[in-house]
């Protein structure tokens, strides 16, 4: 376990290599969905380059930099590590292991995926030393328990939006983590843009929790502003939304 470890955060290593160093194994899907109603979770994973990796696969509930031999989750992984030859597929398999969470909201926990290359040969290496590189991915992993009997598009259409003084309050009344790609203040679809909350990109909003961002305007804004937005859905996509900001 200390070696595997030691494996898992040796992240840049000074090794001799002879090529550019570059991800080569890619996650189906942009977050895992773990739903109680099925025995277990599948991650699928694929090895695009011309090189056998090895992959060590672990979970997080939130410590990016926690050592995986310290980490308590609900949850195990299979295989945690396993060579992965070129142009081939793996399946992770995920399997909740204990108790303790809650039934009436998801919970949020961190599938991790790291991928190191082989060391060169000899004979690839030469007399240069280069930097090798290991690559980690970190995807959100929501648990869905399985009494939640909303549907997940009715989460998005129920989120409210008001403004309070220069902020923009945006309230989730859903068990369901939203993850925001964008959003947009406009009288209606086709006027100009009066505020655009670029940097709600990527944020998220827990469940029956809400969020605050400042509004940079360059134009009105009154009851009669539309909020156009989009979040990122199960499948990794985008799903559009218009709601009128609230009095």
């Amino acid at each position: 376990m200390r070696k595997t470890c030691f494996i898992v955060f040796a992240f840049v290593t000074l090794l001799v290599a002879a090529t550019v160093a570059r991800a080569e194994v890619m996650i189906t899907g942009t977050r895992v969905i773990y739903d109680e109603k099925q025995r277990e979770g599948v991650v699928k994973v694929s090895n695009t380059g011309n090189m056998p990796v090895l992959l060590q696969v672990w979970i997080d509930n939130g410590d990016a930099n926690a050592r995986p031999e310290t980490i308590k989750v609900p949850f195990s992984v299979t295989p945690p590590v396993v060579r992965l030859d070129p142009k081939r597929d793996q399946t992770i398999r995920l399997f909740r292991t204990g108790s303790g969470l809650a039934a009436d909201r998801e919970t949020l926990f961190w599938f991790n995926l790291l991928e190191i290359p082989p060391k060169p040969t000899k004979k690839a290496v030469g007399d240069d030393n280069k930097l090798q590189l290991a690559f980690r991915t970190r995807i959100k992993m929501f648990y869905r328990p399985a009494e939640l009997t909303m549907p997940i598009e009715q989460a998005i259409t129920n989120l409210t939006f008001s403004k309070k003084g220069n902020q923009l309050v945006i309230k989730n009344v859903s068990p369901y983590y939203i993850t925001f790609r964008k959003l947009e203040l406009r009288a209606s679809k086709d006027s100009p843009i009066v505020a655009n909350l670029s940097k709600i990109n990527n944020k998220m909003i827990a469940p029956f929790a809400e969020l605050n961002l400042p509004v940079n305007a360059n134009g009105p804004i009154n009851n009669t502003t539309q909020v156009f937005y989009s979040v990122i859905n199960d499948q990794g996509g985008e799903t559009q939304g218009v709601q009128n900001l609230a009095k």
